[in-house]
């Protein structure tokens, strides 16, 4: 999910939330077994349809007051409304389909900035230099002579999902809070004991499919079921991707065996190649 916010000088800051992992397919496979992956008692946040839901309506605006003003935990003076400027956008295929939509915010010190709110993949988006327990990044165009930022006006605050690791036991702020619920939603059963603030129980009711018209549960099982497709689709082109990673370095070390004179049928117990693929070489 990625989410744009600023004043009228177009000052912004994008949040992005990465898909959910294969802990969560399976923490849904298992509380669910022997019913289909895109049933359970509240929407999947993730999917056009959810995101939408919970972050996009006017009725719902003041969940998205609050998961902003726990976001920014401080850091901008607090939102007391939004304005919803414009509707939603979609690409043509899963991966390009964003629900889209700008809300003007107004503080309580009477200032204005802009957020625009976008279900969203990040292509060129790299996280192997955070440690494994950092989900929260803020980055700013600084220079890189005297690391001074360089243009106050644009701030990037990515939020990776999938390092959000935090039992119920373990949340502490409101910000954990929203991580936890966002990252749980679709495989919880039951509105956790933590989760008492009155923003989650409007979360939790907006959230139950059982509660939606024929109309609103069709809608919601067919960008499920495109989110699952997509899903599957990526996890397919990755272990492809990987194989062939592996099937090349295979070969690159066999040659270098077969160079330095090793015997073939040793050359093929390291790498997995046949004695006629390594001849070949």
């Amino acid at each position: 999910m990625l989410v744009r916010f600023g004043n009228y000088l177009y000052l912004c800051a994008e949040i992005k939330l990465n898909p959910l992992i294969q802990s969560i397919m399976q923490k849904q496979n298992d509380k669910k077994k022997g019913e289909s992956k895109m049933e359970g008692r509240y929407i999947n946040p993730y999917t056009d349809f959810g995101f939408k839901k919970l972050f996009g309506t006017e009725m719902n605006k003041d969940l998205l007051i609050s998961f902003l003003n726990a976001l920014f935990n401080g850091k901008k003076q607090e939102i007391t409304d939004v304005q919803y400027l414009n509707s939603e956008r979609l690409g043509d295929g899963y991966g390009d389909r964003r629900a889209v939509f700008d809300v003007y915010c107004q503080t309580s010190d009477g200032s204005h900035f802009i957020v625009e709110m976008q279900k969203a993949e990040q292509e060129y988006f790299t996280n192997n230099e955070y440690p494994a327990d950092s989900y929260r990044h803020e980055i700013k165009l600084k220079d890189v002579e005297d690391n001074h930022v360089f243009y106050d006006k644009l701030t990037f605050v990515y939020l990776e999902m999938p390092k959000f690791t935090k039992t119920e036991e373990e949340l502490e702020t409101m910000f954990d809070k929203w991580m936890f619920v966002l990252h749980n939603l679709g495989v919880l059963l039951d509105r956790p004991k933590a989760l008492q603030d009155r923003v989650f129980k409007k979360l939790f009711e907006q959230a139950e499919i059982a509660s939606y018209n024929e109309a609103e549960r069709r809608q919601y099982f067919e960008s499920q079921k495109e989110y699952w497709d997509y899903y599957s689709t990526m996890k397919t082109a990755l272990k492809k991707g990987l194989a062939q990673g592996e099937a090349k370095a295979n070969r690159e070390n066999a040659r270098r065996m077969k160079a330095d004179g090793m015997a073939l049928d040793l050359i093929s117990k390291y790498t997995n190649l046949t004695i006629e693929e390594i001849e070949a070489l």
